[in-house]
C-alpha cells in the first residue's frame, strides 16, 4: 500500500492500494480505523458453484463492484439479482444475503461496506 503524507483534517491520509487479481480466494482493502474513518473493502474470487456465506452487514450498507464472471446475489425472500461485470449492486442495511457463483468462470468481485458500526 502507499499512503500520501499530506492530511489536512485527522482522517486516514489519501492513498493507493494494490491488491491481487490473481487466484487469491479474498484480500482485505480496507478493515476501517485507521485505515479509513468508518469504510471497509475487500475483494473476493468465487469459483464457479462457490457461494459466500449468508450473513448481514449490520448497520453497514454494502455496495458491490463486479470485475469478472457473473453470480447471483441472493437475498432471502427476493428475486436473486444478476452479479456481472458493468453493473454495480447495492445492499442495505441489515439486510441478509449472500453472493453466489453461477458461471462457468471465477467471480471476481470488490465489496465496500460503510456506516455505522454495530
Amino acid at each position: 500500500m502507499k499512503y500520501s503524507t499530506t492530511n489536512s483534517c485527522n482522517a486516514p491520509a489519501v492513498r493507493s492500494i494494490d491488491f491481487h487479481q490473481d487466484g487469491t480466494a479474498y484480500e482485505n482493502l480496507l478493515a476501517g480505523p485507521p485505515d479509513s474513518v468508518n469504510m471497509r473493502a475487500g475483494y473476493v474470487v468465487l469459483f464457479p458453484g462457490e457461494a459466500g456465506g449468508e450473513h448481514s452487514t449490520g448497520n453497514a450498507e454494502e455496495m458491490l463492484i463486479p470485475l469478472f464472471g457473473s453470480g447471483e446475489l441472493r437475498i432471502p425472500g427476493l428475486d436473486a439479482l444478476t452479479i456481472q461485470q458493468g453493473c454495480v449492486l447495492y445492499n442495505p442495511p441489515h439486510t441478509s444475503h449472500k453472493v453466489v457463483n453461477t458461471g462457468d468462470r471465477p467471480l471476481r468481485y470488490i465489496y465496500v461496506v460503510a456506516g455505522i458500526p454495530d
